[in-house]
């Protein structure tokens, strides 16, 4: 999790109750304050959780970048006794120093005592209860000249026990760079106009990104008879777009809240602007979440110790499941072959001003194969983005990836 930006200049006092989502509440302006940010959720998954503390900082601040908060001590207590202690890594975001997730019907609370000795808490929270059915799944849409796949999720608690949902949505695909070599050109360091070919040693013909989609999307049941969610849509992909040119992946998060979460989410998602970060620049003020100071209750502190059961679903998308046999689409609009001589010669089309030596030396080109013309030997490259997909994502295989 990475810092975003955050900044508070009207500060919103807002009253939540819980026997109904969300009352009235009235807007007082006051000067900036520096507050302890808190984003804290604990789920039933046993995985490393990860906390995240910064400090509010003014809209006139020269850079516009959350504060860490460093040095602190973090732990989740349970109503046994048993403490889950976190460690910080990156500045400001502490994980948990083993694995583990909320247990029905066992209360968590979250502790912090920051570097300048003040300390926070919350009240033991349980997951709530709930049986989700859930299911993601995608169609093909068709809008005049153009179609693409359109992702829905729908889910039902047969038991009503749910209600209160909050969601994740993230996509990642696949990413081939159309003109790979698994051979590259290597710029003699001593020896000027000097080139050999070598075999390449960094993945750059296959890459992933993942993106996360939609912001922070809602959903609740509590005024129906049934806890059923429809059929909505996450995202539509035009067939055009080269996200979905090879293969797409699309994961559901789906947390089942509390009535008190669901109702802060709800307030927040008001002053957010839609934002994927409920905490970022967009929000003017302050929200009462349910952390306090242990030894000045009257203190603000922003943020929610959210305990919530989450339900993962994951689904992927070929781009020949609908398209079979059509040509895929491209990010790049240009990657061509160009011609240039190995020694000190320069491109015959003027594309280029340096010799292909100085042109590999900088990273400006990629190899793509060579031809033996006798008595010079002849080189093709292109574009280094065109040869390498670490322009465009990572090399590094998502771990639940499928082919």
């Amino acid at each position: 999790m990475k810092f975003k930006n955050k900044y508070y200049t009207i500060f919103f006092l807002i009253a939540l109750t819980f026997n109904s989502c969300v009352e009235e509440f009235e807007i007082t302006s006051e000067k900036f304050e520096d507050l302890l940010v808190i984003e804290a959720v604990l789920t039933n998954e046993v995985k490393n959780h990860e906390i995240t503390l910064s400090r509010t900082y003014p809209v006139n601040a020269l850079f516009n970048i959350a504060i860490p908060e460093e040095s602190a001590t973090v732990k989740i207590i349970d109503d046994l006794g048993t403490e889950y202690k976190f460690s910080e890594g990156e500045k400001g975001i502490y994980t948990s120093n083993i694995e583990f997730g909320a247990t029905t019907g066992i209360g968590y609370k979250l502790y912090i005592k920051t570097n300048d000795g003040e300390e926070y808490s919350t009240q033991n929270y349980n997951l709530p209860d709930s049986n989700l059915e859930n299911e993601v799944y995608f169609d093909q849409y068709f809008d005049g000249d153009d179609s693409g796949v359109t992702f829905y999720t729908k889910s039902n608690d047969p038991t009503s026990s749910s209600k209160y949902y909050r969601y994740e949505f993230e996509g990642t695909y696949k990413i081939v760079a159309p003109l790979w070599s698994p051979y590259e050109l290597v710029a003699e360091p001593t020896v000027v106009d000097s080139l050999r070919l070598e075999l390449k040693t960094r993945e750059e013909q296959i890459c992933f990104k993942t993106e996360r989609l939609n912001g922070l999307t809602l959903r609740n049941t509590s005024n129906t008879h049934q806890d059923v969610i429809d059929p909505f849509i996450i995202t539509s992909i035009s067939r055009k777009n080269s996200r979905i040119a090879y293969r797409y992946s699309m994961l559901v998060n789906q947390y089942v809240l509390s009535r008190e979460a669901y109702s802060y989410y709800e307030v927040l998602q008001k002053y957010s602007d839609g934002q994927d970060n409920v905490f970022s620049e967009n929000q003017p003020g302050f929200v009462l979440g349910n952390i306090f100071d242990v030894n000045e209750p009257k203190n603000k502190v922003i943020g929610f110790f959210d305990v919530s059961k989450v339900y993962s679903k994951r689904i992927y998308f070929d781009y020949y499941d609908f398209y079979l046999g059509e040509i895929r689409p491209n990010k790049l609009s240009q990657c061509p072959y160009i011609s240039l001589l190995d020694v000190g010669q320069t491109e015959s089309e003027g594309l280029f001003s340096n010799s292909l030596w100085t042109l590999v030396k900088q990273g400006s080109v990629k190899f793509i194969i060579e031809q033996d013309f006798n008595p010079v030997s002849h080189y093709w490259v292109t574009y280094p983005e065109c040869g390498d997909c670490n322009y465009f994502g990572t090399n590094i295989r998502p771990d639940f990836w499928e082919d």
